[in-house]
This record gives structure tokens, sequence and C-alpha cells, in this order.
């Protein structure tokens, strides 16, 4: 999951994420949250270099 996001949103991925974690958050969907904010953590613990080289 976190291959498709990275390939989807490019160097964007991580405000993505959080951003759409956000708006779960606001309309009380507390599981989804947690999922998007599980995925923008694996991308930073297995992808940060490359996102940094993006930037």
């Amino acid at each position: 999951m976190a291959r498709y996001y990275m390939e989807k949103y490019g160097a964007d991925v991580i405000r993505k994420l959080e951003c759409d974690a956000g708006i779960c958050e606001t309309q009380g969907k507390l599981h989804q949250r947690n999922r998007f904010l599980r995925i923008r953590d694996t991308i930073l613990m297995e992808f940060g270099n490359e996102l940094q080289q993006e930037q």
C-alpha cells in the first residue's frame, strides 16, 4: 500500500496522507485516519531517503 501511494503522489505523498488523515479525524473515522497515518509512517521509514532526494 505504501508503494502505491508513493507512485501516485510522489514527493507530496506525506502531505496528502496527513491531509486525508485530518479529514477522516474531523469526520470521526478514526480507523481510516489511523490507516493513513500508518501508511505515512511506513513511507517515512522505508522511503524517507528517496523523498528527501526528490525535494
